[in-house]
């Protein structure tokens, strides 16, 4: 087990290298930072200076060798807005995000279990429909507009929870509502689908021949071999609720990477852009091989592979 890590742990170093390197040489080609940074007015000298100040007059491939190189020692360089290191910036917003991703995905998850376990027992065709409009209707609404609605409603309107920011207790439920309605519909559909494919399976009829209540045969056979599945789409989701909630960030004003990075770029703060996605590739590599750690775990079949 601990080889088999190792080996992805290795995939993930090499994934992080190919990241920094493409966004090293892509943000560079967005255009000049000292026209941002000093303004179109600016004299040459003056831009002149800045580049020498910044080693921006260097040729490119030693910059590379240095961010890499420096990169590589937890030196993620510094923040050209305030000046301030851009790991520790990023540092900084990552509990925010990681709060709200996490309660996200328990909504989610409080939500869409029951709903695809109970749509599949029950013959109730109310609660069938209930899943698949939360199916439908989660996957087509797109979370900005989703997330202007509730403002509206809930903030405007109501008056009952803040519009934005993380000041209060209750200004994360907007934004984690926001979050997880997407996570909602998937995790329904996949979980719906797969316990429909275990539902037939020999060892359940017999379950359900010895007697056992709804709760014991689900609980102890029917889950059990569809978690696999969902537990590869929940920490897929939960590396995409904290990776690409740069818009719900944005709306809510909420601080986390998500939106410190969007700030980043209308900055070209090149250091800030740079670490941002280095932090956000790094959660997803770890996520990956917390993953397959936990598969190891769930099925040892796997383990003998």
């Amino acid at each position: 087990m601990l080889a088999y890590l190792a080996v992805r742990l290795g995939q993930g170093t090499f994934v992080l290298f190919g990241v920094a390197t493409l966004a090293f040489f892509l943000i560079r080609a967005t255009g000049d930072p000292t026209l941002l940074i000093l303004g179109e007015h600016a004299t040459p000298e003056a831009r002149e200076e800045l580049r020498r100040r910044m080693g921006w007059q260097r040729p490119l491939y030693v910059q590379y060798v240095d961010y890499v190189s420096a990169a590589a020692r937890g030196d993620l360089g510094r923040s050209l807005y305030d000046g301030r290191p851009a790991a520790l910036v990023y540092a900084e917003r990552i509990p925010a995000s990681f709060q709200l991703a996490s309660v996200a995905m328990l909504v989610a998850l409080a939500v869409s279990l029951p709903l695809a376990v109970g749509s599949l027992i029950s013959r109730q065709p109310a609660l069938r429909a209930l899943a698949e409009i939360a199916v439908a209707v989660g996957q087509s609404m797109p979370s900005y507009w989703l997330g202007l609605l509730l403002i509206f409603a809930f903030s405007v309107s109501l008056g009952w929870l803040p519009s934005g920011g993380r000041e209060r207790p209750d200004a994360i439920i907007l934004p984690a509502v926001t979050l997880a309605v997407w996570t909602i519909a998937r995790v329904t559909r996949l979980a719906r689908a797969k316990i429909a494919e275990v539902v037939p399976q020999d060892y359940v009829r017999t379950a359900w021949a010895k007697g056992l209540s709804p709760v014991r045969v689900y609980g102890r056979h029917v889950l059990p071999n569809a978690s696999i599945a969902i537990v590869t789409l929940v920490t897929a989701e939960f590396v995409t609720l904290f990776s690409a909630a740069i818009l719900t960030e944005s709306v809510f004003a909420w601080p986390g990477v998500g939106r410190l990075l969007a700030e980043s770029v209308y900055r070209r703060d090149y250091p800030t852009v740079q670490a941002g996605l280095l932090v956000i590739s790094g959660v997803v590599v770890v996520m990956n091989i917390l993953t397959d750690a936990l598969y190891l775990c769930l099925d040892p079949r796997i383990r003998l592979q």
